[in-house]
């Protein structure tokens, strides 16, 4: 529950103080491209399943944060930064700035897509955004469901870099 208020309150810092926009209810990624929304329930309050548009234009139904990286979170930020800090990608310049990505997952748990959320990269934005794209999609294999029973799921990536 504090996991989810966490990421609630992310959602909505991002939405309303980063200069995204949120169209039609909908939060946007980086790219102004709409990207979920929670969908509420009957009695006002919020479900744990939100309504996902792909960047085909698809809307599904996904569980938010029904996944987990199979060694816990701390593995999954050591395995992140260690490949954004290897020499191939990392050019000594610092960004020092929190990043956030949106991981859309099958019931196969296989990465869909991943869309980064506000605020962007200070400089080179593409291809910082592209490396990560590329790092996520590498963990295939590597995430257990924390809930059975859905074909999609989403899991939200926090992180600071420096």
């Amino acid at each position: 529950m504090i996991i989810r208020v966490f990421l609630l309150s992310i959602f909505m810092f991002c939405g309303c103080h980063c200069n995204s926009q949120v169209k039609n209810g909908y939060l946007c990624d980086v790219d102004t491209i709409p990207l979920c929304k929670f969908i509420h329930l009957s009695d006002g309050s919020m479900s744990d399943d939100m309504e996902y548009i792909m960047l085909n234009g698809r809307h599904l139904t996904a569980r938010f944060m029904g996944v987990a990286f199979k060694e816990g979170k701390d593995s999954l930020d050591c395995y992140i930064k260690r490949r954004y800090y290897a020499p191939q990608n990392y050019d000594d310049t610092e960004l020092n700035q929190r990043v956030i990505f949106s991981i859309l997952f099958d019931t196969y748990l296989n990465v869909l897509e991943v869309r980064q959320l506000y605020p962007p990269f200070g400089r080179d934005q593409e291809r910082f955004k592209n490396m990560f794209v590329d790092i996520f999609k590498g963990t295939n294999g590597m995430w257990t469901k924390k809930v059975e029973g859905y074909d999609f799921y989403v899991y939200t990536y926090v992180t600071h870099l420096f």
